[in-house]
């Protein structure tokens, strides 16, 4: 009995061995990736600033003769607030290509916007619904000079352009009718009285 109490207190320790340490995980973080290790961002992630100016002369539509220098002020393009105006991909005004971004004049006649690099056309709101006089916001309270004056005018693009930099484009001059809201040249009020 002596002899085997011995071998049994080493069977004993032997199983009840303490297991080996399991290494601590190391939680700390990373150290950040060297900057010139960074992939750059796609390149249709880019955008430059896109900017110009709306200047709009008003016919002098009063029913008497007005002093020379009046006319003359009425004729000069003067910034206009409030104009809105549309991108549309490519370079001509078709339904067939979508508008990208819109902006909107402040008091100087100033627009402003971001957009990827490519081609674009820009157009005022006019120009921005289908084409034809009877789609237009002013078919039911205007005349239009000819449908062929409307459609010509509604497939052109105000400013045609490739953006791949920041650009300024050249001011687009406009000159409105008498008695109507809108720029388009084709159309007037059959009310007005315009002085030649």
């Amino acid at each position: 009995m002596k002899k085997i109490l011995p071998c049994f207190f080493l069977l004993f320790a032997a199983c009840t061995e303490p297991a080996a340490p399991v290494a601590e995980k190391d939680t700390a973080p990373s150290p950040p990736a060297p900057i010139d290790t960074v992939p750059p961002a796609p390149p249709d992630t880019i955008t430059f600033a896109v900017e110009g100016r709306i200047l709009v002369a008003t016919q002098y539509c009063s029913g008497h003769r007005p002093r020379p220098e009046v006319l003359e002020e009425a004729k000069k393009h003067k910034p206009r607030a409030g104009v809105k105006v549309f991108f549309r991909n490519g370079n001509t005004n078709s339904e067939k290509e979508p508008l990208i971004d819109s902006a909107l004049t402040d008091a100087q006649g100033k627009y402003r916007a971001r957009l990827r690099p490519g081609a674009y056309c820009l157009i005022i709101e006019e120009q921005a619904l289908p084409p034809g006089f009877k789609a237009s916001r002013y078919a039911h309270k205007a005349a239009v000079s000819s449908e062929d004056c409307y459609a010509k005018w509604w497939a052109n693009c105000c400013s045609a352009f490739t953006l791949s930099s920041d650009t300024t484009l050249k001011n687009i001059r406009v000159d409105q009718n008498c008695m109507v809201s809108t720029l388009c040249p084709c159309i007037y009020n059959p009310d007005s009285r315009k002085l030649q």
